[in-house]
């Protein structure tokens, strides 16, 4: 007999998923430094972290068969899911406390212990989430936030490796983060709003022949207001260019977020052609600063990096391209995360509205952020960042 899940105990069923995939992404930043710190070469790091990929090819099919056999009061899956989940957070634990660990000779079984739980976990994982399917109507949804949960996961898992770096990298990461949250939001979405909430148009099949034509020709000039966004963007770099020794960054920044923000409020209340080019301008202004402003920051920081990445030790390994690729992570991250957010706002919401509103809300929190990143070592937060910066 079938039975019909809501969306509530989907996502409840996949949290999951998403805790798995936390602990993966999450272990797997850490183990290649830890082993390298502990003294192993690269060679055996690389062996090592070959170990577990070689294990789960050998079991995962017995891991598979013998779920399938379980006669357990618990359920055929559950058992391996608990056991194996709580493996891999023991072993993560244990990789937590590595330095003890490399005294007892055992930090190479915890890696390999590690990769093979965390990741053979998701068999009886994925045959659970089948069973579900199979006793209701859900298999293809429940599949699909599997996916969402597991993209999550790994998003949480990044944010925890952002939070171990030193402070002035976080401030600026988050911020990036949510800047490009706002960002991704209009671009991502503008032409939808445009035809739907501006032209009141709509694409469904079942619709007037009218209201079709209101969409496409909305997406048309939702289209021109994406052109605009371009060209605001090069003009600006243009500009920028030429006078930033004479600008002050943040003030900058901070001017573009705030406007940022008024013209998607006025692209709400106000929805219109002329509006829809007016709020197109500062989204290129914004873009325009995101690919540049961060990374001079970021520069700025490894041109003496004694004074702003200071630590215990006095020291620290990592160099610009490690970070510049912490900055560069946060674009792709915030697409995956406002792609998934607004997919499950216009679930509930059924409104193209969702779309600026996210906009919005972003928009103000990297009003926020920004207020935490140090632009130069002028500025009166610069001691109170070193000072509260914790050791890498």
């Amino acid at each position: 007999m079938s039975y019909q899940l809501s969306l509530y105990n989907v996502i409840i069923i996949n949290c999951i998923s998403c805790g798995l995939e936390f602990l993966a992404c999450a272990g797997f930043t850490f183990i290649p430094p830890i082993m390298r710190k502990t003294g192993y070469d690269e060679w055996i790091t690389s062996v090592v972290m070959g170990g577990g990929p070689l294990l789960g090819f050998l079991f995962i099919s017995h891991i598979g068969n013998w779920s399938d056999r379980c006669q357990s009061k618990f359920g055929r899956r559950k058992p391996f899911i608990l056991i194996l989940s709580l493996l891999s957070a023991l072993c993560l634990l244990a990789l937590v406390f590595h330095e003890k660990l490399k005294f007892l000779n055992i930090i190479c079984f915890v890696v390999i212990m590690f990769d093979f739980c965390s990741q053979t976990a998701y068999t009886p994982l994925d045959a659970f989430i089948a069973d579900i399917g199979q006793k209701s109507r859900n298999t293809s949804t429940l599949f699909n936030v599997h996916s969402l949960m597991v993209g999550a996961g790994g998003i949480m898992g990044c944010i925890f490796d952002l939070y171990q770096q030193p402070k002035l990298l976080r401030s600026l990461s988050t911020w990036t983060f949510h800047a490009w949250c706002a960002q991704h939001s209009y671009t991502l979405f503008l032409t939808d709003y445009v035809g739907e909430y501006v032209f009141g148009g709509n694409p469904s099949p079942i619709a007037s022949l009218l209201e079709n034509e209101l969409y496409s020709e909305g997406i048309r000039f939702g289209s021109f207001g994406l052109l605009v966004h371009c060209i605001v963007c090069v003009i600006f770099s243009l500009l920028y260019e030429r006078y930033s020794h004479s600008l002050n960054a943040f003030t900058v920044i901070t001017n573009i977020l705030f406007f940022f923000c008024v013209s998607m409020t006025a692209l709400i209340i106000f929805p219109s052609k002329t509006t829809v080019v007016f709020a197109s301008v500062f989204p290129g202004l914004l873009v325009s600063s995101l690919l540049s402003i961060p990374y001079t920051v970021l520069s700025l920081y490894h041109e003496n990096p004694k004074k702003y990445f200071h630590d215990a030790n006095g020291r620290r390994t990592q160099g610009i391209g490690g970070d510049i690729a912490i900055l560069g992570s946060m674009y792709f991250l915030s697409e995956f995360f406002i792609t998934a957010l607004n997919s499950l706002l216009i679930y509930f919401f059924k409104s193209v509205v969702v779309y600026i509103v996210t906009s919005i809300f972003f928009g103000f929190m990297a009003l926020i952020s920004v207020r935490k990143v140090v632009f130069s070592e002028n500025e009166k937060n610069y001691s109170r960042h070193i000072l509260d910066t914790p050791s890498v």
